[in-house]
Parts: C-alpha cells; structure tokens; sequence
C-alpha cells in the first residue's frame, strides 16, 4: 500500500481482512486484505495508538492538553 508523498505511517492494526494505519496527516486509514481501501477519516486529535483485532479497532488517543 503506497500513501500520499505528504504522509507517513505512524500506527498500524491488523484484524481480521483488514488493515489500518493511522497517518502523520491525523488520518486513519483502513485497507480491505486485498489493498482497497475502505474508509478514511480525520482525527481531530493526536493518536497514541490502535489495535485491532478479528473485527474491531480500537483508538487511544490524547484526551488532555499536550504538555
């Protein structure tokens, strides 16, 4: 899977038939097994990371100020 030149991987989940990253550009990505991808979303926070498995994605994020 290529991203955009602007992003780079910071996160990546595996689950059942699928894979997500979540992106520099606060930007998570999920890709079918096969490379498709299937959803994109904008997160208005700072990740802290994602785990995925069978079926479901979980996201950590920052919830506070950054000190």
């Amino acid at each position: 899977i290529n991203l955009p030149s602007n992003e780079a991987a910071v996160a990546v989940a595996v689950g059942r038939g699928w894979v997500a990253t979540a992106t520099s550009a606060r930007l998570l990505r999920i890709f079918s097994s096969t490379g498709l991808q299937t959803h994109i979303t904008y997160t208005k926070v700072e990740l802290v990371c994602i785990i995925g498995g069978d079926n479901q994605l979980a996201v950590f994020y920052y919830s506070g100020p950054l000190q």
